[in-house]
């Protein structure tokens, strides 16, 4: 097993530094095909780390090298600075037209002349030189899965035979899925995942934003100021744990953190640090809450400081004073800023008025339409930064009037930042949840995962409810006990709407599922039980990163309501399709029946009453999840309510308990796999997988005699 070590850029370049610069001229400039050639001397250099679980070789004998980033991490500032020591060209796949069975090839040939491209090429394949490819994922989400793959065989056909040819950068999910099917074509893949910053370069990285290459005074005070936040903030997570201390220093070294913390110390905002270390002090406020102290002084500061004296002042200042005061208290609240720069990000204008004064409002819309382009939560069209981003999507998504907004821009623009997560949880103090937000919330959650530190997802229904009911529980489940686990509740109504990828989830309703993405992506293990399986995607992925894992759904039927009105393309990558299984007592049709677990010559050897143990007994099993201790377990008094409520089920547990299948262990039952396998003849994944053995008939039939005979 490869070791997870820590290198920084340095080290890295100098793994490539023999390579041959690129020596020829572009055709035209190009935004899909260009070479760096300036430094930029604010950049802060990242570290590194190899994941060896996705990696097949170490970074020396690598013939591609994966960069894996989750979102706003400087990919893109990575990118120049690698194209710019190293001397080799960028292709963007965010920037160009066409993704796939030699659209590498094509684009090389049309910005280079065909003897000097076909040359280049030469030189890679030789060993002698290499380059950048950027953006995977946003290549990916401009074709299909398997434009996708042809653009990746397009690659592989390109590589040196013992030298490293290509540096692939993305986001975590098609980094992963292009390692699998590199991997599955023979290349040797390293892949490297950006880490956060370190304590120490995450206050360069606040210094050189802050200071921009000027003289500073006050910079005691300054570094006062700086250092209590960064503190504050690591408060969160920190504990005596280690599992605390690696989200500690994700959290505090995570690049949009630190330039919502630029924008709070920028001079533009306080100049008198003295003074705002005393206010941050005063206000006690440690760690998450201490962000949402920064977005509110940030917020405070735009309508105090700009819009109130610049703006709102001139419109009123011939109105009568209760019209002043009311003005001046309801007009550019925090919310109404933060819905504004929403609907500037989805394009839309914004519908609302929040004085209900036509003369004041006209006059004030004309006014925003300067001061809102300059807003600090902006960058242009788009979010400064997704701390910000984050803070405008969790204050606003359980506002009814711009909910429905909110839900826009995630459909279009699925947040990839732990930040919403957590800054939802921190403003929303009820455990009730909408539904809709699950896997938004979820998805979120994720993006702080490690191999060894991850995040499941469980939903079932809530005790006091029947199997019908449409209460249920929603818990993300740390791997580790070194983390928090998030509690809440939801109301499933007729149907649970998934978007993104499906990873490590295990869903058991009452209601339909439904895959709502027009591409998904499936990680074992998952397991989904639910009344309809309704597949909005035109294409469907699956991958297994630990081959004793599968995918499970099950249902009554499949029901196809793609984009397209064509029927969904389902692949696998990197397992066979006996790693996705579809259980349905009624006939699917194609694709699907495919994956449909056929009945065995086991189950037909089952009685009426076994099968119905059977059944008792799968569905007691399959209700156990991972435990912190790293054992599968559940607790008791759902298992027992569940199950025992019947005659029959209870003897299913006294059978498991007997035989030691299932013991107590304080509140929960435990799975011993030793004797699972002795008495059952399968594992967990067996389970799940709706696999019967012999050994597995002698048991139901010894339970089903036990009945007869009490």
């Amino acid at each position: 097993m490869m070791k997870n070590v820590i290198m920084d850029l340095s080290t890295l370049i100098s793994k490539l530094k023999d390579k041959s610069p690129f020596k020829y001229k572009f055709k035209v400039n190009t935004n899909e095909f260009w070479l760096c050639e300036s430094s930029n001397e604010a950049y802060v250099e990242p570290d590194f780390s190899i994941i060896p679980e996705i990696s097949n070789c170490n970074l020396e004998e690598a013939q591609v090298i994966l960069i894996s980033a989750v979102g706003a991490t400087g990919k893109s500032e990575l990118t120049k600075r690698l194209s710019y020591s190293l001397k080799i060209p960028v292709v963007d796949l965010g920037q160009t037209k066409v993704v796939g069975g030699n659209s590498l090839t094509g684009l090389i040939f049309q910005y280079l002349q065909p003897l000097e491209g076909g040359q280049w090429l030469e030189d890679i394949q030789n060993g002698k030189t290499c380059m950048v490819i950027d953006a995977l994922d946003e290549g990916y989400q401009k074709t299909n899965t398997q434009g996708f793959f042809d653009f990746l065989d397009d690659v592989s056909g390109k590589v040196s035979k013992e030298d490293c040819s290509f540096i692939m950068l993305g986001r975590t999910n098609a980094v992963e899925l292009a390692s699998l099917y590199l991997d599955g074509q023979g290349i040797k893949v390293a892949v490297l995942q950006i880490e956060p910053f370190s304590l120490e370069k995450a206050k360069e990285f606040i210094d050189k934003k802050v200071f921009n290459s000027s003289c500073f005074q006050h910079l005691k005070s300054y570094e006062e100021t700086r250092d209590y936040v960064l503190e504050s903030l690591g408060d969160f997570f920190r504990a005596n744990e280690s599992g605390y201390e690696d989200q500690s220093n994700r959290f505090i070294g995570y690049a949009p953190v630190l330039l919502a913390i630029s924008e709070l110390l920028s001079p533009k905002i306080y100049s008198n640090y003295k003074k705002l270390l005393e206010n941050l002090k005063n206000n006690k406020t440690k760690s998450l809450s201490l962000i949402l102290d920064i977005m509110d002084m940030i917020l405070e500061r735009d309508k105090n400081k700009k819009v109130v004296p610049n703006l709102i002042k001139d419109i009123v200042k011939n109105r009568s004073e209760e019209f002043q005061k009311k003005a001046l208290r309801d007009a550019y609240t925090s919310e109404e800023q933060c819905a504004r720069v929403l609907y500037i990000l989805l394009g839309e204008e914004f519908p609302f008025k929040p004085i209900d004064d036509e003369a004041f409002d006209v006059e004030y819309r004309k006014g925003l339409e300067t001061w809102m382009p300059e807003h600090p939560f902006l960058k242009g069209c788009k979010p400064a930064n997704v701390v910000f981003e984050s803070y405008i999507l969790a204050k606003l998504v359980e506002n009814n009037m711009y909910k429905d907004a909110v839900y826009r821009y995630l459909g279009k623009n699925q947040s990839n930042s732990f930040m919403f997560f957590y800054l939802f949880k921190e403003l929303r103090k009820k455990i009730e949840i909408e539904s809709e937000l699950i896997p938004y919330l979820y998805n979120s959650l994720k993006t702080l995962d490690t191999k060894k530190l991850y995040y499941s997802l469980e939903i079932e229904a809530s005790d006091d409810n029947d199997d019908t009911s449409s209460f249920y529980d929603v818990t993300f489940v740390s791997s580790d006990n070194s983390l928090d686990d998030y509690e809440f509740k939801t109301v499933i109504l007729d149907k649970l709407v998934w978007f993104g990828t499906i990873s490590d989830i295990n869903v058991d309703i009452s209601q339909d599922f439904v895959m709502g993405s027009q591409r998904t992506g499936m990680f074992a293990p998952s397991y989904i039980h639910c009344e309809n399986l309704v597949v909005h995607s035109n294409d469907i992925n699956y991958s297994c990163r630990d081959l004793s894992k599968s995918i499970v759904i099950e249902a009554k039927s499949i029901i196809t309501n793609t984009s397209s009105g064509e029927l969904p393309k389902i692949q696998g990558v990197g397992c066979t399709s006996g790693k996705f299984t579809i259980l349905t007592p009624n006939s699917i049709g194609y694709p699907y029946c495919d994956y449909r677990k056929n009945a065995n010559d086991e189950e037909l050897k089952m009685s009426a009453v076994m099968t119905e143990i059977y059944q008792k007994m799968r569905r007691a099993l399959i209700m156990f999840r991972s435990h912190s201790k790293g054992q599968l377990a559940k607790s008791h008094a759902k298992i027992d309510n569940r199950i025992g409520s019947t005659p029959l089920g209870k003897n299913v547990i006294k059978a498991l308990v007997n035989n030691h299948i299932i013991y107590r262990d304080d509140h929960v039952y435990v799975i011993d796999n030793e004797a699972m396998d002795k008495f059952l003849g399968v594992k967990f994944d067996g389970i799940r997988n709706s696999t019967i053995t012999d050994t597995m008939l002698k048991f139901l039939s010894d339970i089903e005699k036990n009945m007869l005979n009490n």
